[in-house]
């Protein structure tokens, strides 16, 4: 698959419809998050983390993917890598697609799952933590 533009990542993400805005919006906030320094960004193939950096070295991820799955779950075990390489102790992560987390598990990392409720479309959210 060819490498995409950042806003063609996000554009073709299935994680945007659960954002409930447009591209454009999600786009800036991403920017204006980095200028800020509250947020990184982290790129692997067409796959984007962004991470909002928390105090004691945690983080919450964010992940935009434009790729197919067997290329999706080698950018996450990369992104996994750096974390850990850079010093994080902790990253989570919220979702109402249980076979996220379950993929997130098979990279090799405990991943502590709790049900934090439900979305707007009355699907069950899952947060999954993961202890670098």
């Amino acid at each position: 698959m060819k490498e995409l533009s950042t806003q063609e990542i996000i554009k073709k993400s299935d994680e945007l419809k659960d954002v409930g805005r447009g591209w454009e919006e999600v786009y800036a906030a991403i920017y204006t998050s980095i200028t800020n320094n509250t947020h990184r960004v982290l790129r692997n193939g067409n796959t984007l983390l962004w991470i909002k950096l928390l105090p004691n070295k945690s983080a919450q991820m964010y992940v935009f993917n434009a790729d197919p799955p067997k290329q999706f779950l080698k950018n996450m075990k990369e992104f996994a890598k750096a974390l850990d390489r850079v010093g994080f102790n902790k990253v989570f992560g919220e979702t109402h697609n249980p076979q996220l987390i379950a993929m997130m598990q098979r990279l090799g990392y405990p991943v502590d799952v709790e049900t934090i409720g439900t979305d707007k479309q009355g699907r069950t959210v899952y947060r999954g933590t993961v202890n670098v």
